[in-house]
């Protein structure tokens, strides 16, 4: 699991990134008082938000086919990758059961 929080720290980190070598995304708007965030901020925080789903997804796998946590994203990117979405989509449609685990497994 530490890996995938590892990937979702840095793929928050290449959003902001990309924003600051592109000088994009810098607007400024007030949350509450006192309290600033810009576009990349918004843009950042959502990548993490969606890598919680991956992260669940990737225990589903892990504990319905048995195997360890490199194999399930594996298993999880494959899937990705064959349905020409991201890791992201397809985990989202995994945990809303509208992607059947037989069918991913099945390989």
């Amino acid at each position: 699991m530490l890996n995938i929080a590892v990937r979702a720290a840095r793929k928050a980190g290449s959003v902001i990134n990309r924003a600051t070598l592109d000088g994009a995304g810098f607007e400024v708007r007030t949350k509450q008082q006192n309290d600033f965030v810009t576009r990349v901020d918004h843009a950042a925080e959502e990548r993490l938000r969606s890598r919680r789903l991956l992260l669940a997804a990737t225990l589903q796998i892990m504990n319905q086919a048995q195997v360890g946590e490199a194999e399930a994203f594996r298993i999880l990117r494959r899937a990705a990758m064959s349905n020409r979405q991201t890791v992201e989509a397809v985990s989202a449609q995994i945990l809303a059961g509208d992607f059947p685990l037989p069918r991913l497994l099945a390989g």
